[in-house]
């Protein structure tokens, strides 16, 4: 590989980098990395979640891959919700659930999960100023994050 092509985007994530050059805000931003994002990185599931200016409850303004009745449940959750996108969203940090058994044993016992499309997940907090949301991905390949994170 020649030494300019170090830095050349892939061809999978062009579309997703242009559209985030061309955004101009946080929605923007998230609305390209969901819709553009989704099937550069092989996600099957991709959703927005944007807290309120009290930081008490998510609206979800996009959400795709789930069923519709799935979606309409979840356009709306409290902030301190005990899943994958609330916790990275109050811990500011990323949460990488590799597998479906990290997935299940990442909510309590008594805790009813949302229905599971895809394996391996991803929630990663959006910051301007603070924590403004959360991005989540679900994968469909059991370890995919582990997969593609291994060193060459």
């Amino acid at each position: 590989m020649a030494e300019n092509d170090d830095h050349e985007i892939p061809n999978s994530l062009q579309p997703l980098a242009a559209a985030l050059t061309k955004a101009g805000t946080v929605e923007g931003v998230a609305d390209a990395l969901v819709r553009e994002g989704l099937p550069a990185l092989n996600a099957c599931v991709a959703v927005l979640a944007l807290l309120n200016d009290e930081g008490t409850e998510f609206f979800c303004p996009c959400i795709t891959g789930y069923p519709e009745k799935v979606t309409d449940v979840w356009r709306h959750f409290p902030a301190d919700a005990p899943v994958p996108i609330a916790v990275a969203v109050r811990s500011g940090r990323p949460i990488l659930l590799k597998s479906l058994e990290e997935r299940i044993a990442f909510y309590p016992p008594d805790r009813a999960l949302p229905v599971r499309v895809g394996r391996a997940l991803a929630a990663i907090p959006m910051m301007q100023d603070g924590v403004v949301g959360g991005l989540g991905f679900s994968f469909p390949l059991i370890d995919l994050l582990a997969t593609t994170n291994k060193p060459p």
